[in-house]
C-alpha cells in the first residue's frame, strides 16, 4: 500500500486514531524517551523525511524545537504545521536529492517500508545528502519479521481496528522491506553512517547513527570534482 496521496480516506482514519488515542500517545512519549531519544539541542535544524501532515513536527514544536523542516511527496500539512516548518515537496527516492541544506538531525519514521525495495539504495544515499557531517540519523520502522512483531501486528492491534487494517494492507511491502533491511543498512554505512543503536528484534526496527565527518567530506569533495569535470 504505497502512499500516493496523503489525503487518502484510509490514511485519514489512521491519522485520527494515532492523534486521538491516549494509548498511542503514551507509547509515543515512551518511544521518544527510551527508544528514539530526542536530541538535546532544541535549536539545531531537524528534518522529518516523509513528514505527512506534520504531526511529528508539531509535536517537536510543542516540545520547544525551533528549527523544523519536513519533506514529503504531498503538500498536505496541517495548517498549524505549515506555519511552523520549512516544507520541501520531494521524494526521498529522487536521484541526487538536494534541498540546499544539510541537517544535524534527520528523522525517518514509518516511511521506508512504503518505498519500492529497488529504490532503497537511492534513499540511503539521499539520507546521506540530507545529513550534515557529524549529524545524526534516526530511523524507526515497523518490523513484522520477528515473533514479537507478528504478535503485535496480527493480534494486539486488533484492539485498534484502523491500525490493524493498516497493518494488513501493508503486510506485503513490510515483509519485502524487512528482507531488504540488511542491505539498506550496509548502503547507509558505506555512506559514512556509524550506528549508535541498532535494534532489530522487536515489533519495530530502530537505527540511530552518526555521519562520519571524514566520509562526508570525502563524498562532498568527490561531488565537487565531478561537477568541475562536467
Amino acid at each position: 500500500m504505497a502512499i500516493h496521496n496523503i489525503d487518502d480516506k484510509h490514511l485519514q482514519e489512521l491519522y485520527r486514531t494515532v492523534d486521538r488515542n491516549p494509548c498511542v500517545r503514551l507509547f509515543q512519549n515512551i518511544k521518544y524517551r527510551f527508544i528514539l531519544p530526542l536530541p538535546a539541542d532544541k535549536t539545531a535544524g531537524l528534518i522529518d523525511v516523509g513528514c505527512g501532515r506534520g504531526r511529528f513536527l508539531l509535536d517537536m514544536a510543542r516540545r520547544g524545537y525551533s528549527d523544523l523542516s519536513g519533506l514529503d511527496i504531498d503538500n498536505a500539512l496541517y495548517p498549524e504545521a505549515a506555519n511552523r516548518v520549512v516544507f520541501y515537496r520531494n521524494s526521498l527516492c529522487s536521484p541526487g536529492l538536494d534541498v540546499g541544506r544539510r541537517y544535524p538531525y534527520v528523522f525517518v519514521q514509518g516511511v521506508l517500508h512504503h518505498l519500492p525495495v529497488t529504490d532503497l539504495d537511492e534513499a540511503a544515499r539521499n539520507l546521506a545528502r540530507l545529513c550534515a557531517p557529524g549529524g545524526s540519523l534516526y530511523i524507526y520502522e515497523p518490523n513484522m519479521a520477528t515473533p514479537i512483531g507478528h504478535f503485535f501486528y496480527y493480534t494486539f492491534l486488533r484492539l485498534f481496528p484502523p491500525m490493524y487494517r493498516n497493518a494488513l494492507a501493508e503486510k506485503d511491502e513490510q515483509r519485502a522491506f524487512c528482507q531488504a533491511w540488511d542491505r539498506f543498512i550496509r548502503v547507509l554505512e558505506n555512506q559514512g553512517f556509524r550506528p549508535r543503536r541498532h535494534s532489530n528484534w522487536s515489533f519495530y526496527k530502530c537505527y540511530i547513527a552518526t555521519r562520519d565527518p571524514a566520509v562526508a567530506l570525502s563524498a562532498s569533495n568527490a561531488g565537487h570534482t565531478r561537477n568541475r569535470a562536467s
